[in-house]
């Protein structure tokens, strides 16, 4: 048997804290987002802080997770597979497994989204703005736009305001890390060719404290490449007030967004104008709102979209094009 191919013992393993999130991403082939939820829900592993708060692991960490990954290849849950794993150690048993030499360096592999959005978050929270433009940038060059934007970077600022839900950064280190992300699109967006010449638009619309401006600018962006025009009316418009707005707007399409009931609730028995101009408005809804009450869609005279914003955007871009999109992932 190879040397690197027998198990070893935990007890033989270093448990001086030396290798960030990073490195044992690198080495494990696990997530950073895995990692979290894994020290969040279970405890394990327990890895120490830095004197800048930064996770550091242990040999004997990076072995806890190749055990713990070795179970859930078998077949074994990982709620399952820790608890065994913390019976075998209250027992007074030391657990062995293989770990694998390093992988070789494989430059020519472009990373996965998944990577990708995990190096931006940690960037974040680490207030690296510098990385997290190059990640960026790095995600833009390698991935279509729709990837980039929702498998990346939408992605990325969930698992933000997840941490800051679970506590695990201040609230100045979300609202730094959004702003970050909102600027960016805005810069995006403004870089962006005017739109191509339609006879209609889209309309958007969000509602007070929903906080979803990055998903519609991030809508805005992937339609308007498109060349669909798109106008964003902000989240403070009650939506009876568009009645008057939409033949100077030239609307083909208007579009709610909504994640939480309370707000989804203002279109309940409010009815569109079906006519503007010479052309039927369609009038529609997404988010997760629906999802939580679906018992208000017969209530709420919109089609509704679903809470996945590439679903939305290949619906959206359908009802406004007559040729496929350009780009697709």
């Amino acid at each position: 048997m190879n040397p690197a191919d027998a198990p070893v013992s935990f007890s033989t393993l270093a448990t001086e804290p030396v290798y960030n999130v990073k490195a044992v991403c690198k080495r494990t082939g696990l997530t950073a987002a895995t990692l979290r939820a894994w020290e969040r829900r279970y405890g394990l592993p327990q890895p120490n802080r830095s004197d800048q708060g930064y996770r550091l692991y242990s040999e004997r960490d990076i072995a806890i997770l190749f055990w713990l990954r070795r179970q859930i290849e078998n077949g074994v849950s990982i709620a399952h597979a820790v608890h065994h794993l913390e019976s075998l150690l209250g027992s007074g048993h030391d657990p062995s497994v293989t770990i694998p030499p390093l992988p070789a360096q494989t430059t020519n592999s472009p990373r996965s989204p998944d990577v990708l959005r995990d190096e931006i978050v940690q960037a974040l929270i680490d207030l690296d703005e510098r990385a997290a433009e190059h990640l960026l940038s790095e995600a833009l060059a390698i991935y279509t736009l729709e990837t980039a934007l929702i498998s990346i970077l939408q992605s990325a600022v969930r698992t933000v305001r997840e941490l800051h839900h679970d506590g695990k950064i201040p609230t100045t280190t979300q609202h730094l890390a959004l702003n970050y992300i909102h600027q960016r699109l805005l810069n995006m967006a403004q870089t962006l060719p005017s739109a191509r010449h339609l006879s209609k638009s889209v309309i958007t619309v969000g509602f007070s404290a929903e906080h979803n401006e990055i998903d519609l600018l991030i809508l805005a962006i992937l339609l308007r490449r498109q060349g669909i025009p798109v106008t964003y009316l902000g989240s403070d418009l009650e939506p009876k007030m568009l009645e008057h707005a939409l033949d100077h707007l030239n609307a083909r399409l208007v579009i709610f967004y909504a994640d939480d009931p309370k707000h989804v609730i203002q279109l309940v028995g409010f009815e569109m104008p079906r006519t503007t101009a010479a052309d039927p408005v369609r009038i529609m809804c997404c988010g997760r709102a629906l999802e939580i009450a679906p018992e208000l869609k017969v209530h709420i005279a919109c089609e509704y979209l679903g809470s996945d914003l590439r679903e939305v955007l290949h619906i959206v871009m359908n009802a406004m094009l007559d040729t496929p999109p350009i780009e697709v992932s």
